[in-house]
């Protein structure tokens, strides 16, 4: 398995609920978070906006990947 290696990255996927509502969908399904928003929501939440802004993408990228996964084996 993995792990997060940072205090940072472990609080920012703390925090990733809050981040529901910030996903951009097209036909297919979730297509990147509205970066803006949720950089704002963490901010608000405390983080650092800096490493948030680098944590991010990361983060996005691991949960877009999951959610193409879900639908593969869905189908």
């Amino acid at each position: 398995g993995w792990r997060l290696r940072t205090v940072e990255g472990r609080a920012l996927v703390e925090d990733a609920s809050v981040l529901r509502g910030q996903w951009r969908a097209g036909m297919s399904g979730a297509t990147g978070l509205d970066m803006p928003a949720a950089l704002r929501l963490l901010a608000a939440r405390g983080h650092d906006e800096t490493i948030a802004a680098l944590l991010l993408p990361y983060w996005e990228d691991g949960a877009l990947t999951a959610f193409a996964e879900l639908r593969k084996s869905s189908e």
